[in-house]
């Protein structure tokens, strides 16, 4: 539909590559910007009475993700506004359908104001930047359990975290996982760790 106009002003702004190449910008984020909000009517989202959102992955499986959004981002990836104390829970229903919650997605509680998280036995990841920022957090429960990583940056400066225990099934942690956390005085890792 657009493409006859753009050959055209590519044609007659040959010489002018900047002005194109800002106008060609301009024209994209316009024309994706309705798709952008139709996505967001059917997002594929829900949240729990508590008010935790999750993003549908698979069949029956689920990620927790930001209850707000980022246009340049996406779904699940604005700075949420989840504080206190939080419990996951490990399986969660949205109408009929009953999902396992497997993952704690990217940016999750990014820079949130939570003090606590318990964290279920069924997930098996937690993503980058997944509680990146949290200034106030002092307390993560995982059950040694089904959790095999721990994405890049995931916990980096959460201050007040002063102990952790990895539980024994986690195998990755990616880079400065627990980077800039300065109160952070024991952080057990497992043997079984081959990666990060």
């Amino acid at each position: 539909m657009f493409l006859l106009p753009l050959l055209v002003l590519s044609f007659l702004l040959k010489k002018k590559r900047k002005w194109l190449a800002a106008l060609l910008a301009a024209i994209m984020v316009f024309t994706m910007t309705p798709m952008a909000v139709f996505a967001a009517e059917d997002d594929g989202t829900f949240k729990d009475s508590n008010g935790i959102r999750y993003l549908i992955t698979g069949e029956n499986t689920v990620s927790v993700v930001s209850n707000t959004d980022d246009p340049f981002l996406g779904v699940g990836m604005g700075q949420a506004t989840y504080s206190g104390e939080i419990t996951i829970p490990g399986t969660v229903t949205d109408g009929d359908n009953s999902y396992t919650v497997t993952e704690i997605g990217g940016m999750a509680f990014y820079w949130t104001d939570i003090t606590k998280i318990t964290i279920p036995s069924s997930v098996t990841r937690i993503e980058s930047l997944a509680f990146y920022n949290c200034h106030s957090l002092t307390e993560i429960i995982i059950p040694d359990s089904g959790l095999l990583e721990i994405g890049d940056n995931a916990f980096e400066s959460c201050d007040k975290l002063s102990s952790f225990s990895l539980p024994s099934t986690v195998t990755t942690i990616g880079s400065a996982a627990f980077g800039n956390c300065r109160e952070l005085k024991s952080l057990h890792i497992p043997a079984g760790v081959t990666d990060g």
